[in-house]
Parts: structure tokens; C-alpha cells; sequence
């Protein structure tokens, strides 16, 4: 089983990141990790509800919260078998790309985050509940085209709305 860390940092590996945009890919790895590779043993560490999206509470502890801070890799070797590196490379590939805003946009509509805030979806109040698991798996085999490739971003979201970014509203 991989190490949550060692996940962040095949990351950083790619690219500096800022600590929300690392949250959002592992969170991303972490669903495709149960619909491609029927495996939550990836990593066994959960993901909470907040406002600002999906968070671990170990990637808070090493890389905080701010998003004006931007990391880079680590010189240490990672135990990362090479399924794991191939599913990186997906994510990357699908993801990557993408700006931290826009992976939180993208997220907080999905069904996982969504469930998770039954009766606060968009309240500024902090909701310390887990993202199901079940939850996740269900969400993620969805999105899985025929041949088990992971789907382009635009085959599932409509464009992005920086209102709803940083409101969680849709204008009136």
C-alpha cells in the first residue's frame, strides 16, 4: 500500500503545486484508484468535506493550507509500484492541467462532495464529515467509458462558472 505522501510527491514530481491543487489530484487518484483498479488499498486514508473542497487531513499536516505556497518534490525515493505510476500518469494526464480553482469548481459539484454536505451543499460553515467511500467507487465506475479509459473533463462538466467558484452560487 502506497503511502498518501509518496502519492503528493510523484505529483510534485510533474509540476509545483499549491497544497489544495495536491488534495485535489490525490483525491482524484484515490477515486480512479477504486473504478480502475477495483482497489481502495492504494491508500487508506480518508477524505473530508469542507468548503474549499476535498482535504486529508495527512496532506494538511505536511503541506498546509495556503495556496499562495507552492511546492516542489522531494529528493526521496517513492514506494510506488508501477500500476500505481500508470494510474498517476492518468490522473496527471486528465487533470493536470487544470488550475486549483477549477478542480474545486469541478469537485464540488460532483456527486461524493455533494453527499457528503446533505443539508449545508454550499454553507460557509466548516462540515467535518468523511467523503464515503462507497460513495466515491460508485461516482468514479460511472464515469469509466467502454474500454476503461478515464473520461476528458469536458465529456462530464460544463464549463466553468468563477461565480459558483467563489461563491458556491449560481448568480441570480
Amino acid at each position: 500500500m502506497s503511502n498518501i505522501l509518496d502519492i503528493a510527491d510523484a505529483f510534485l514530481r510533474k509540476d509545483s503545486l499549491d497544497s489544495n491543487k495536491i488534495q485535489f489530484l490525490c483525491y482524484y487518484y484515490k477515486g480512479w484508484s477504486m473504478a480502475l483498479m477495483d482497489a481502495d488499498y492504494l491508500f487508506d486514508y480518508d477524505f473530508y468535506v469542507t468548503e474549499y473542497g476535498p482535504f486529508n487531513q495527512t496532506l494538511l499536516n505536511e503541506y498546509g493550507f495556503e495556496t499562495d505556497v507552492v511546492y516542489k518534490a522531494s529528493k526521496k525515493d517513492l514506494a510506488i509500484n508501477d500500476m500505481e505510476r500508470q494510474l498517476i500518469e492518468d490522473v496527471w494526464a486528465t487533470y493536470g492541467e487544470y488550475d486549483t480553482d477549477t478542480l474545486r469548481y469541478n469537485i464540488k459539484r460532483e456527486p461524493p462532495y455533494l453527499l457528503a454536505r446533505v443539508g449545508n451543499p454550499f454553507e460557509e460553515e466548516e462540515i467535518d464529515q468523511n467523503i464515503r467511500t462507497e460513495h466515491m467507487n460508485i461516482y468514479f465506475n460511472s464515469l469509466l467509458e467502454n474500454d476503461g479509459k478515464i473520461l476528458s473533463v469536458e465529456d462530464y462538466y460544463p464549463p466553468y462558472d468563477e461565480e459558483i467558484v467563489n461563491t458556491g452560487r449560481r448568480r441570480k
